[in-house]
């Protein structure tokens, strides 16, 4: 069983894929691998439906649910909010249990990789449009910090410009680290910064919506996946200049 899960384990894992997803995606994984219906292209496709159903909690729930509780006073907590975050680490999770039984099977191929990675950009984008909502609808009073006292107004403008910040790190960052794989220049371990894996990307989301903190994760994601970028394309220079 050791060696097959070491077989298992892709090239490159994010942290938290290592220490957290992968200990659930891959039970998951055993539990279903007789189940013959379950392809892992449906797999695939099921965890876009958790991206889509989240993101449709940020941008409606509050139409549904109360928006905030205060615990103690002072920490906000949006249950619309919190549940969608909630759905986005679940999607992240079963996102792993498609490749998983595919190694599992013995029936990995290029066109299953090929639609996870088109599947996972339409996730990021609906995901990242939902905590767009979720903070557009409470522009007036958005929480900075997990903390209720902490709370600014946010230009219409302003915000757009961060969830275009967001939006364009994310997807760059996979961009990015495909065109260097396909060159053959992709290096883990010195091209990243803040670990913006996606992986991380949404366990930062998911984090942040517990706290009711949608913004700050929208800044996170615009900073860390924009510098990854940035300093994937300086190392790139770099190797290219002590190559000539």
């Amino acid at each position: 069983m050791t060696e097959m899960r070491t077989k298992m384990t892709p090239k490159v894992d994010g942290v938290i894929s290592r220490h957290l997803n992968r200990r659930l995606s891959r039970p998951m994984a055993w539990a279903v691998r007789n189940v013959g219906f379950v392809t892992p292209n449906m797999v695939s496709w099921i965890s876009l439906g958790l991206a889509v159903l989240a993101a449709m909690l940020y941008a409606f729930g509050g139409n549904i649910l109360p928006r905030h509780y205060l615990i103690l006073g002072v920490l906000s907590v949006a249950p619309h909010v919190a549940m969608a975050g909630i759905m986005v680490q679940l999607s992240s999770i079963v996102d792993g249990v498609d490749g998983d039984l595919a190694r599992i099977r013995h029936a990995a191929t290029k066109s299953g990789g090929v639609l996870d990675a088109i599947l996972d950009r339409y996730a990021d984008i609906a995901i990242l449009t939902g905590l767009f909502m979720a903070v557009w609808q409470e522009s007036s009073a958005v929480s900075i910090l997990p903390f209720a006292l902490l709370t600014v107004p946010i230009d219409s403008v302003v915000l757009f410009c961060v969830y275009i910040l967001a939006l364009s790190g994310s997807l760059m960052v996979s961009y990015s680290r495909a065109r260097l794989e396909h060159a053959n220049l992709f290096v883990s371990d010195s091209v990243r910064f803040l670990g913006a894996s996606r992986d991380v990307r949404l366990f930062v989301v998911f984090i942040c919506s517990l706290v009711a903190c949608p913004l700050l994760a929208l800044v996170v994601i615009a900073v860390s996946g924009n510098m990854t970028v940035l300093f994937r394309l300086r190392e790139i220079m770099r190797v290219d200049s002590a190559r000539r």
